[in-house]
């Protein structure tokens, strides 16, 4: 992938590759920029590559460079398959296994030519997705309507379309041996928390201005967690909208878990999502929610009373207010979000389904597996 960063899909590739490892598998992970993920995933005994000419925006004799040093990557490494994320890193892999044949996955952490993305960069995101899923291997949908959304744009042909669903490993906060939630505390201000990049796709303008409307008596503090280059632009609109003693800057954090063990409440508010995985860490901490009303989100919410989807601000608003103000609510809503994420988005589902997508790549590219078990397979 492009970077390994403080992302969904970086903590995706995290959380795969670690589990791969610890069944015996040999993994390395190939990125353009290193992130936090990096010691992670070498103190877990993963290799990590970087590849400097390997980044996100498109530069053409850059990419070249880039074909060359995968190339010659992967023909060293020669992997029984290689899985790609991101839509760059999914097109020049693509490129570089198909010329060589070697069995290749990508997965869609949500399509980026949806409506909520700028008009140029959904038309340029639909026809690199369409190149590159004509092109060769399978393909991994994290949601049944992004699966239905490919196969109407032909994205890729239908036999090369999956649906595997994201899941994250159930831990407990630190200190703790007990992932379950405690009690929330009616003496101490209701806390919303929202873990999310300052990135165009999360709207973080319209969930301040939707705070703002929010007009309960008890007292209530929105903590956003997060860094990126919109960051300056929200604090400015958090001191206009006159909500400086109402919201919190966290910053980058690597203790999320323990953030949201000590929160009442989440919120996800996006212009686009696939999976969410900030919304599957909410459920395995027994919070209830709000997300936008989006396919991903909507996926994650099923038939359970786990969270509430808005449609617009003002929703959004009505939906702040009702968390503040019912605690029976949200235990309700939190219960049924911790049995929604055991129920659907654990760990072991997801390393299953995606290595049965391999199984199919390499049976596709005629490239027996080595391996049954696990044990050295790359």
């Amino acid at each position: 992938m492009t970077r390994l960063d403080v992302g969904g899909a970086q903590s995706h590739v995290l959380h795969l590759a670690s589990a791969q490892r610890a069944r015996g598998d040999l993994v390395t992970v190939i990125t353009g920029a290193e992130g936090t993920a990096s010691d992670t995933l070498r103190s877990r005994g993963i290799e990590v590559v970087t590849m400097p000419r390997l980044v996100r925006s498109i530069e053409l004799f850059g990419d070249l460079r880039a074909l060359r040093d995968l190339d010659r990557l992967l023909v060293a490494s020669s992997p029984d398959v290689v899985h790609a994320h991101s839509s760059k890193a999914g097109i020049l892999t693509r490129l570089v296994a198909r010329w060589r044949r070697i069995p290749t996955v990508y997965t869609a952490h949500g399509w980026p030519f949806v409506p909520g993305v700028l008009w140029p960069q959904r038309v340029l995101s639909r026809a690199g997705e369409t190149v590159g899923g004509r092109l060769w291997g399978e393909v991994i949908c994290v949601t049944e309507s992004d699966a239905l959304l490919a196969r109407s744009k032909r994205i890729a042909p239908d036999r090369r379309i999956h649906v595997v669903a994201n899941g994250i490993p159930d831990v407990a906060p630190s200190g703790s041996t007990d992932p379950e939630p405690a009690a929330p505390s009616p003496s101490r201000p209701c806390t919303i928390t929202m873990v999310a990049r300052f990135f165009p796709q999360k709207d973080h303008d319209g969930l301040l201005r939707a705070a703002s409307l929010v007009t309960v008596d008890r007292p209530w503090t929105l903590v956003l967690v997060g860094d990126g280059p919109l960051l300056p632009v929200v604090r400015a609109l958090s001191t206009s909208l006159g909500l400086d003693d109402r919201v919190q800057f966290l910053g980058e954090r690597d203790d999320v878990a323990d953030i949201l063990a000590q929160s009442d409440a989440a919120v996800l508010w996006s212009r686009y999502e696939g999976l969410p995985l900030a919304l599957l860490e909410t459920c395995r901490s027994g919070l209830p929610w709000v997300a936008k009303d989006l396919p991903g989100t909507r996926a994650i919410l099923g038939d359970s009373g786990a969270g509430i989807l808005a449609g617009d601000v003002f929703a959004l608003a009505q939906a702040l207010t009702r968390l503040v103000s019912d605690d029976e609510l949200r235990v309700q809503m939190g219960s049924e979000g911790r049995r929604r994420f055991l129920e659907a988005y654990t760990l072991d589902p997801m390393v299953t389904g995606i290595d049965a997508v391999y199984a199919q790549a390499m049976l596709r590219s005629s490239k027996p597996k080595r391996s049954t078990t696990g044990s050295g397979r790359r």
